[in-house]
């Protein structure tokens, strides 16, 4: 199924809207273009619905619904097969299968542990999506998962920008210290911290400090903030491909 994503600079392009209200919107109802036709809450529910029910026709996968609300409610989250597989009192390996199908095609984005075996992290690769399956559209304000929603957001702009989802993981050492994303390919790796906050603090950088050095990789943290919404991240590889998240 092919939809018209919007990438946040193309949003930006497209709407005489402040960056700071661009942001509250993109974050709540997603990246498909066609929502934003839609005036009004009850508008953009509807068309979701009917995006929703299209993914749930044509992949014809039983508990379809719930394993979208439970995954969404853990968005972002450490979560195991085994969870899934208990809250809906199937076997294991129907659950990867069906999350392998979900990630195919484009809904779901499934981060593994970075150099080991370990918990998964499962993020929606559109938020309107997310929030249609959980029934929250709450702004950013109003939520708990408000960070995991940012961090759903960037590693969607990450997709977008044609990286492959194989090659994004997440990292965390024993005494539970994480980086949020690590990119590895052929031609690049990078580690990235995805904070929702203006102001950081030592511990926000030390950890990925640390890896970068051990793996002698690129670094960013990437935050919004006032005057351009990302600070700048341009991560070139040794073959000069760039990964530029605006």
């Amino acid at each position: 199924m092919r939809l018209q994503k919007l990438s946040f600079n193309d949003f930006l392009g497209k709407f005489s809207i402040s960056v700071g209200e661009a942001f509250e919107e993109y974050v709540v109802w997603g990246s498909i273009e066609k929502v934003y036709q839609h005036n009004g809450t009850a508008d953009r529910k509807n068309y979701l619905s009917s995006i929703y029910q299209n993914y749930k026709n044509l992949l014809g996968i039983e508990f379809f619904d719930e394993i979208l609300f439970f995954v969404g409610q853990k968005n972002g989250q450490r979560i195991k097969i085994s969870d899934i597989s208990s809250y809906l009192s199937v076997d294991g390996s129907y659950v990867q299968e069906v999350l392998d199908i979900m990630q195919n095609y484009g809904l779901l984005i499934i981060l593994k542990p970075y150099g080991f075996e370990g918990d998964m992290k499962i993020y929606f690769l559109d938020n309107g999506i997310l929030n249609f399956s959980i029934n929250n559209f709450l702004g950013l304000e109003y939520r708990h998962d408000d960070g995991f929603l940012f961090e759903g957001f960037v590693i969607s702009q990450f997709v977008m920008q044609g990286v492959k989802p194989e090659n994004m993981y997440y990292w965390h050492d024993e005494y539970n210290k994480e980086i949020d994303l690590v990119v590895d390919d052929k031609n690049f790796m990078g580690a990235f911290e995805i904070k929702l906050k203006k102001k950081l603090e030592k511990k926000d950088i030390s950890t990925i400090k640390n890896f970068s050095q051990q793996k002698n990789c690129q670094k960013a943290v990437i935050r919004p903030f006032d005057s351009g919404f990302f600070e700048g991240v341009r991560l070139l590889s040794s073959t000069s491909k760039q990964y530029i998240l605006q």
